[in-house]
């Protein structure tokens, strides 16, 4: 199995200081090929070979052993690209693990280990039965193999207590170690003949630290002394893990930095590095020398992840003295300074020719006197991998040619729901005296503008000021600036990582920062007002600041029309995110956090992972709890949220404790839904679920145990499921369904079965292209008597951040549908701003900071989700007052007519949308028409009639 590459979270790097290397236990040698310490992260600390890590679900730090431990939530995995890792001939797999509760109690267990794909070998740490924990290993071909298999018996081990496991092989020889004594061994295996595509620890529950894994079978005398967690002598420390006394501000220490904000992999040729320094020219970094190093070794050479035809010059200066000058880092070589004792390392490099490089020296490594640096930490990359990090370090370059620039740069004005064209010069104003926006009290309300660099502008600034009117102040709090990433996103989530498939998106909102911009380069500003619910109407004006270091500043007037209007909040109409809870460390203020940012955008519901929990007692007897929802229930309380919210009965779960494995994929088996026992279980459980809705009467709870269930390999087990619904409570169900071809004979079979109905999005609006209306659909739902949501998902960088304005407005305005609940609050692997890094589609509105994860990184998608639900907001009040303004005898043909005129500007169903040849026919061709600023112009107008109606009934 081939893995690309990804960044290494830089909360990892300090796993390799010098400081930290006593408390991390773990020793690098040339024998390595993988460290993982859990101290911060689930990425290797050394990686031999592709350093990928990829788990299912969020990673949950804990107290380990030395520093944090992982925690594997029940049925989580976390697997390691084998490549280059696992010695067929021999080697030393090694960790310590905690013995939990679930472990003791469990009567199997799988803990680590890896499968052979062909040979079908394998080496695994599991439990089978309560007194035996071991290591079975099967070595041979298909047709001739032999099995062995040492064990432990754990039963005295104290719950809490960690335990040092080790597992050798040596050819045919296999020996298991428990707390660096030997507990089996085992001879004349056949040996390992295939390489496994991956190492795989879990799944869990269970909590594992210091991983590592050898290419030689360690010594007994090795084990012992490991297992007395005795630290070793230090022999070598990557200088990335010094902090920098100093450095040039676009110095990337294990990483690159890119123009236009993010991070490059570290590469000189096609090789990628986990840990070194990249140096633009000019540029400098500057370190003070732990004392007992003997020499600085390492790789130097110039990325070619820029200007690859562009060189630089490298300087070595020990206490003050230059001691070695590399005239040519295009001409890549080694590293092995003698360091004589010296104190403070600087490193320098020079631009040649004044063109633009980036010096890179990867695996740069101190090292004692006669120690041996560990195996390179870095990756052959592949063509499509190097030729997609080329892509992603231009994402901010662009094309068309600017107006005369006697400042250095120029600025656009722009539109928050609209991206910019590198190719094409926007048709926007230039140098714009002002940008405006109009708001009512409470509401959210962005404007944007690009600065497009003509020569480089070492340091930007941009600050806005107050915003004051003569009938108050917006403080310059309540105004926050963003700038936004630029970034590839594949054009489908199914799409593999091939550069032909992905397109360069604006999509990140990140933290107001100093930014460098180099010449032909552009950065995106987008500036976000929230207007307090107590600002008074009135034209607010202040100050936005563009400062470049060393070149003119420019100012430009932020104007802001607060309307006279309290906006309603929709009742009809509703929205929401799918959300998994978070876990470990920090969770209640993680999701305090989180449930803050989907309130403000307008969310009073999830669909989320939790479900009612399903276990046994110690006397065999099924028990039950609803802890998680319970969690989730009370943060929306405090939130705001209410309405329908969904609970996932686990009802599989239930029939598998109880040992009925229900109908199969053909339909066929044994019944669920006639297992008395079952119904017994389930009627207890939901009748203790009512008495939890009573406690929180501003929900109403749905079931939900399957998604997508309108295929033939599921439709049958999910109906089977909702009988033992229907035969035990009257709580309603609710589904997913996809409206493809021949739906309707699943909606006929399930429909008894069914009441809260959500439609995929994108299928729904091929349904509707292929003749039918909003009026259809409605009869459908008043037919069955179900209530109708959607859920139409990011599915790639096709779907714009403009249609989710549309979908949230316009959209769900003339629709029958009720709640529109996409895919997802946030689901990625890897970095979550960058898609390029894991075959995992990285869906999300919102990103948790991996700085702090309490504080969202935001997304266009996101915000104009928000505008979407304000556009909804205006309308709704609009109807409001219509009918207040009625019941007062005001006149209100002119407002009814304009409602019936924003009709009259979306495609008719189904002729106006019969020829659009791409995906979301509705939503695209809608969009084609009406731009950001049309929308504006309809929410103003709305907002005007709203005001004359409010206007005349006051009179």
């Amino acid at each position: 199995m081939r893995a690309t590459f990804f960044a290494l979270p830089l909360l990892s790097i300090a796993l390799f200081g010098f400081a930290s290397a006593a408390s991390a236990q773990v020793q690098i040698d040339a024998q390595t090929t993988l460290v993982a310490s859990f101290d911060s992260s689930v990425h290797p600390d050394f990686s031999v070979g592709a350093w990928s890590a990829n788990i299912n679900g969020v990673a949950n730090f804990v107290p380990g052993k030395f520093g944090k431990a992982l925690m594997l939530k029940d049925r989580q995995k976390l697997s390691y690209d084998a490549d280059g890792k696992i010695n067929l001939t021999s080697g030393t797999i090694e960790f310590w693990l905690l013995w939990t509760a679930d472990l003791a109690e469990a009567d199997r267990a799988q803990i680590a280990g890896f499968n052979t794909p062909q040979q079908k070998d394998y080496l695994n740490f599991n439990k089978i039965k309560k007194d035996l924990l071991g290591m079975p290993v099967r070595q041979g071909t298909t047709e001739k193999f032999t099995w062995q298999r040492e064990d432990i018996d754990p039963t005295n081990w104290k719950i809490g207590s960690w335990h040092y496991i080790v597992g050798t092989w040596d050819k045919g020889t296999t020996q298991l170690y428990a707390d660096g004594k030997l507990a089996g061994e085992k001879t004349g295996g056949a040996g390992f003949v295939e390489e496994p595509d991956e190492f795989t620890i879990g799944p869990g529950p269970l909590v594992i630290d210091n991983l590592r894994i050898s290419s030689v079978a360690r010594s007994a005398e090795s084990i012992a002394a490991a297992a007395l967690a005795t630290p070793g002598a230090v022999v070598s420390t990557y200088l990335s893990a010094l902090t920098p006394r100093a450095s040039a501000a676009d110095v990337g220490i294990n990483m690159q930095q890119r123009i236009g904000g993010g991070t490059l992999p570290l590469v000189i040729g096609d090789q990628s590095y986990a840990r070194g320094v990249a140096l633009p020219a000019p540029g400098f970094v500057q370190f003070d020398l732990p004392a007992g190093f003997d020499r600085l070794t390492g790789k130097y050479g110039i990325s070619p992840l820029g200007n690859s035809s562009a060189d630089a010059q490298l300087g070595f200066i020990l206490d003050g003295k230059k001691v070695l000058s590399i005239p040519s880092v295009a001409k890549s070589g080694e590293i092995n300074l003698a360091l004589n004792g010296a104190h403070t390392l600087r490193i320098e490099s020079h631009s040649i020719d004044q063109q633009s490089a980036v010096a890179v020296i990867g695996d740069a490594m101190l090292l004692t006197k006669d120690a041996q640096p560990p195996p390179s930490f870095s990756m052959t990359l592949s063509a499509d991998e190097l030729a997609i990090q080329k892509i992603r370090a231009g994402v901010a370059a662009f094309s068309f040619p600017l107006p005369p620039a006697p400042t250095g740069y120029v600025i656009y004005a722009g539109h928050p729901d609209d991206d910019i064209n590198p190719a094409a010069a926007p048709k926007a104003l230039l140098f714009p005296a002002s940008l405006s926006a109009t708001a009512s009290p409470g509401q959210y309300e962005a404007v944007q503008f690009t600065l497009c660099a003509a020569r480089d502008l070492r340091s930007v600034q941009v600050e806005v000021s107050d915003l004051k009117a003569t009938t108050g102040t917006i403080a310059q709090a309540q105004v926050d600036v963003s700038l936004i990433g630029r970034e590839l996103e594949r054009k489908g989530y199914w799409m593999p990582r091939k550069p032909e498939n992905y397109d360069v998106v604006s999509r990140f909102l990140f933290p107001n920062k100093n930014f460098e911009l180099p010449a032909q380069n552009f950065k995106q500003v987008y500036v976000l007002i929230h207007v307090p619910q107590n600002a008074a109407p009135g034209a607010y004006t202040g100050t936005i600041h563009v400062t470049p270091q060393g070149a003119p500043a420019t100012e430009m007037t932020l104007n802001l029309q607060v309307y006279p209007i309290k906006l309603v909040q929709p009742t009809h109409k509703r929205y929401g995110v799918y959300y998994h809870l978070p876990t470990g460390q920090g969770s209640a203020e993680i999701m305090d956090a989180e449930f803050t940012d989907m309130a403000a955008h307008g969310c009073t519901t999830v669909v989320s992972n939790v479900g009612i929990q399903f276990s046994k007692d110690a006397n065999a007897k099924v028990i039950w709890n609803f802890d998680d929802f319970k969690t989730l229930l009370d943060m929306g309380r405090k939130h705001g949220f209410s309405g329908e919210i969904t609970i996932n009965d686990n009802l599989p779960r239930l029939a598998a404790l109880l040992g009925h494995s229900g109908l199969d994929s053909d339909g066929k088996g044994e019944a669920v839904s006639d297992q008395q026992d079952v119904l017994d279980v389930a009627r207890r459980c939901f009748a203790d679920l009512k008495v939890l809705q009573q406690q929180y009467p501003e929900y109403q709870f749905l079931l939900t145990h399957m998604d997508e269930v309108f295929n033939p390999k599921r439709i049958d087990s999910y109906i089977d499921f909702a009988k033992v619904i229907r035969k035990t409570t009257d709580f309603r169900i609710y589904i997913t369904l996809n409206t493809s071809p021949g739906w309707e004979a699943y909606m006929q079979k399930a429909n008894p079965y069914i009441d809260v109905r959500s439609y995929n999005g994108h299928s729904l609006e091929s349904w509707l292209q292929a003749g039918h209306t909003w009026n259809d659909l409605a009869q459908l739902l008043q037919k069955s008597g179900d209530e109708g949501w959607i859920y139409h998902n990011m599915r790639g960088a096709f779907f714009a951040p403009k249609y989710n304005r549309f979908i949230n407005g316009l959209f769900m305005w003339v629709s029958p549908l009720k709640a529109h609940v996409p895919w997802m609050y946030y689901s990625y692997d890897g970095s979550p701003f960058d898609d390029t890094d894991n075959d995992h589609f990285d869906f999300g509105y919102a990103f948790p900071n991996p700085e702090n994860p309490t504080q969202m990184i935001s997304t266009l998608h996101w915000e104009t989700f928000r505008e979407g639900y304000d556009d909804m907001r205006y309308i709704v009040t609009l109807q409001d007052t219509i009918a207040k303004a009625q019941a007062k005898g005001v006149d209100v043909k002119a407002a009814t007519q304009w409602l019936d005129h924003i009709k009259s500007t979306l495609p008719q169903l189904p002729q106006g949308i019969k020829t659009i040849d791409q995906e979301d026919p509705y939503t695209v061709a809608a969009t084609q028409h009406l731009s950001g600023a049309d929308l504006d112009k309809l929410r103003d107008q709305t907002a005007q009639y709203i005001v004359q109606l409010q206007t005349s009934m006051n009179k």
